[in-house]
């Protein structure tokens, strides 16, 4: 065995070791938050979950988490959509338009983009999103699902087009000397070829964007108002995340109302598992197609 294999043999069993410890890591968070939340479930209050009032500390408390569930649904799937469209136009610009150097700079400035921390997306929402929408004297106050709603569209828009521009690049590549064979012109090979083929990663993407803006806590709290009422687009709301994060701290060790958090993060995961399992299935169905 020479000295290359001996490398690729280590870095073969670092990779795995690393693996499985983020496994086991995965394993230990979601048997935390389950374990956490059992008490909740058996304490009899499990039925108050699917109601909109939210009062753990008073005297005849209710644990209604259906406002958050609702809001949380409600930010990330609009959010999502309205990032969807955006991402593929801007994204099919880049592929066909946008070469050499500057392809570069512009690919790895949206890289920065998507790696920015939520909190600054969030800050700027305060400082602008929010402020226009109280100058428009549509809203009272500009907190608002509407405020969170845009924060977050322009927050997953870079991801979006990051991965987007990857399988339109794949696509264009693999069949150019063809089209550029037969003839056909720019726009239809936009849209009847390459939008057609990345069907399925166009939907991965915007799959795995969902999952994001539904996990989404720091840039989402600070604008949305954080109120415990049924969501509307130019009211007030709050998301289970964001829940979690402001009342955890102030919740005993033990209660109900820490229960009751444990139990807002449980559905949360269920939300993500299932969106996680869609991906993987339309994975395995794209590369079936492609094979």
């Amino acid at each position: 065995m020479n000295k290359y294999q001996k490398l690729n043999a280590i870095i073969h069993y670092v990779v795995k070791a690393v693996s499985l410890v983020t496994l086991l890591l995965l394993a230990l968070i979601c048997f935390f938050i389950l374990k956490e939340s059992l008490g909740f479930v058996f304490s009899g209050n499990i039925k108050s979950i699917l109601s909109f009032s939210w009062r753990p500390l008073s005297k005849n408390p209710s644990f209604g988490l259906l406002s958050m569930i609702t809001g949380t649904l409600y930010i990330g799937l609009l959010a999502s959509l309205f990032a969807l469209p955006m991402a593929i136009g801007c994204a099919l610009f880049i592929s066909r338009y946008i070469t050499g150097r500057l392809k570069y700079v512009t690919m790895s400035m949206l890289d920065m983009l998507a790696g920015i921390p939520s909190v600054v997306y969030g800050f700027l929402g305060l400082v602008t999103i929010v402020k226009l929408l109280e100058k428009s004297k549509l809203l009272t106050t500009g907190e608002s699902i509407l405020a969170a709603v845009i924060t977050l569209t322009i927050m997953v828009i870079p991801f979006m087009i990051s991965s987007y521009v990857k399988a339109f690049d794949y696509i264009s590549n693999k069949y150019l000397l063809q089209t550029t064979a037969l003839g056909t012109s720019p726009w239809y090979n936009l849209t009847h070829l390459v939008l057609q083929a990345t069907k399925g990663h166009i939907l991965t993407g915007y799959m795995l964007a969902l999952s994001r803006a539904l996990g989404e806590t720091m840039a989402v709290m600070m604008v949305v108002g954080n109120s415990t009422i049924a969501p509307k687009l130019l009211g007030k709301g709050i998301t289970l995340s964001g829940l979690i994060a402001l009342e955890m701290s102030g919740s005993q060790l033990g209660s109900l109302h820490y229960q009751s958090l444990y139990t807002a993060g449980a559905i949360l995961m269920l939300f993500l598992v299932i969106i996680n399992y869609l991906i993987r299935k339309i994975d395995r169905k794209v590369n079936k197609y492609e094979s």
